[in-house]
């Protein structure tokens, strides 16, 4: 599910493939790889995207092991609630 959330959260902050890409510091294309469920990020790329996103790595795991988009959208309202009020 970490694809989803990610093109959700891409999409919510009107960000480019491309800008999200420099911010977990990768490539657009394994970026893009990611984003499309093609690619699985493995435990490095998943706290460069916790800390690229400001979310603790336990988070990404829930992100991770969400079951369901009702779940994802559950998880992406609690980190977006949390983020405002910082």
């Amino acid at each position: 599910m970490i694809s989803e959330y990610l093109e959700k959260f891409r999409k919510a902050h009107n960000l480019s493939q491309k800008e999200m890409a420099l911010m977990i510091g990768t490539s657009p294309y394994y970026y893009n790889r990611i984003e499309h469920g093609i690619t699985d990020p493995g435990i490095k790329m998943r706290r460069k995207i916790a800390m690229a996103l400001r979310i603790d790595e336990e988070t990404i795991v829930k992100i991770a092991d969400a079951k369901g988009e009702e779940e994802l959208n559950a998880l992406y309202k609690q980190i977006e609630s949390t983020r405002s009020n910082n």
